[in-house]
């Protein structure tokens, strides 16, 4: 059964139609400037800074499943964007955690 989700995402209102992710899917985030693979799930409630060139093109806050995986393929992906995390939410015990932006003199493509 499909159901339809609308999140709001740094350029508004994103339209998600479809299923939700596996729960295993994983999405490249800079913490502290290293690069990690986190779960969709682990990124519900994180708030993330995108990047692009070293300059800041917004903050946002993930607030489902859905509205992380269209942050990154609608957004993120194709605008070549950074995703640095800015807080990470509690999960499984893990308590919830903020980080500083570090952000590389050379841009990643």
């Amino acid at each position: 059964m499909k159901k339809t989700v609308r999140s709001k995402g740094l350029f508004g209102s994103l339209g998600v139609y479809g299923r939700e992710p596996p729960a295993d899917d994983r999405v490249q985030v800079f913490i502290h400037g290293r690069a990690y693979f986190l779960s969709v799930v682990e990124l519900v409630g994180a708030r993330v800074q995108y990047y692009y060139h070293r300059e800041s093109q917004g903050i946002v806050d993930f607030r489902s499943r859905q509205h992380v995986r269209a942050a990154v393929t609608r957004v993120a992906e194709p605008k070549g964007y950074e995703i640095h995390v800015l807080r990470l939410a509690p999960y499984k015990g893990r308590p919830e955690q903020f980080f500083t932006p570090k952000v590389r003199a050379v841009p990643r493509r």
